[in-house]
């Protein structure tokens, strides 16, 4: 789903409006636009019809411990990963019990507003959610990922967008500004966990770069043998995670390994300045093993792979059809 997104120029830098899952909001730090934490309260925390009219992300930020703020606006019922729920409560006195009953029932109409509950912690207890947004890649055109959040990878780049391809399903998976990962090539993508734990697959948000009816198919594998595989339709102005796609979302066993690959669909001609069946990735979610030794991974420099910025846009299309 791609919502509109209010664009709002101070200067020569550019705002965008945020959302917070948590409903909760203050003010960030600005000596040309100051603001209070009530003012961002009052004006983005419009929970209850449209999106916010106006929350610039460098004036109003997310009040919740660790919360990223993303450009989506949250519709009913929410849906999500491994039927995990818990309530918000910023703006209901439901329990969690509430949640688990109405969001995640075994058959029947769900009941889950997405003002009342949120999605809660998919792990078990000895493991660690680990979010992959690929932000941390922002200063890369074109950047091929080895080591990523104490996750070793095959064939998985990223790129920011709007410096490369502003016109394409690229731009339109951007979830949690600026960067998406994609699969190189539109060759398959393959993740292991870099001490060699097992691992769990939760989700993640694909949309096709250039292809409407994109297949996707991630098939997750403990010592070779195949555990799951989960596949969907996805196209240029789509989202798709597992969690979408079906209720009660799918539950991924552990695996050692992960591949993504995709299957060519039909070309978009609203978007003719590349072609292929590239997928763009935003938001994966995997549990790992606690441990000392994965907090140490997961704070390693993204710089310290040794990656370097490509030059070209060949791994984003199999054929650009004009200059950059």
């Amino acid at each position: 789903m791609k919502l509109g997104i209010l664009l709002v120029l101070f200067g020569a830098s550019e705002a965008y409006n945020i959302y917070c899952d948590s409903h909760s909001y203050k003010a960030v730090a600005n000596p040309v636009y100051p603001t209070t934490d009530a003012h961002c309260q009052a004006q983005c925390n419009q929970f209850v019809g449209v999106p916010a009219a106006a929350c610039p992300h460098d004036q109003c930020m997310c009040a919740g411990p660790q919360e990223e703020p993303s450009t989506d606006y949250c519709t009913s019922p929410r849906s999500c990963p491994f039927n995990k729920y818990e309530p918000n409560y910023g703006t209901t006195v439901a329990g969690s019990q509430w949640c688990q009953n109405n969001c995640n029932p075994v058959a029947g109409q769900r009941n889950c507003p997405c003002t009342m509950c949120l999605c809660g912690n998919p792990c078990s207890a000895g493991e660690n959610l680990v979010k992959m947004s690929f932000d941390e890649f922002a200063g890369y055109n074109i950047h091929l990922i080895r080591t990523y959040k104490g996750f070793n990878f095959r064939n998985m780049y990223s790129t920011n967008p709007p410096n490369i391809y502003p016109q394409s399903g690229y731009a339109n998976a951007v979830k949690s500004k600026p960067v998406v990962a994609f699969n190189g090539f539109a060759n398959p993508i393959v993740f292991s966990e870099a001490n060699k734990n097992k691992f769990k697959f939760v989700s993640a948000s694909f949309t096709g770069a250039w292809q409407n009816g994109v297949k996707v198919t991630v098939i997750g594998r403990l010592m070779g043998t195949e555990v799951f595989k989960w596949e969907a339709l996805t196209c240029t102005e789509c989202r798709v995670r597992p969690e979408d796609n079906s209720h009660p979302a799918p539950v991924f066993g552990e695996v050692d390994e992960v591949t993504i690959l995709s299957t060519p669909g039909t070309e978009d001609p609203a978007y003719p300045r590349g072609s292929g069946a590239h997928l763009a990735i935003e938001d994966m979610l995997v549990c790992a093993p606690s441990s000392a030794e994965r907090e140490v991974l997961e704070k390693r420099s993204v710089t310290e792979d040794g990656d370097i910025s490509s030059a070209s846009d060949g791994p984003m299309a199999a054929e650009s059809k004009d200059s950059l």
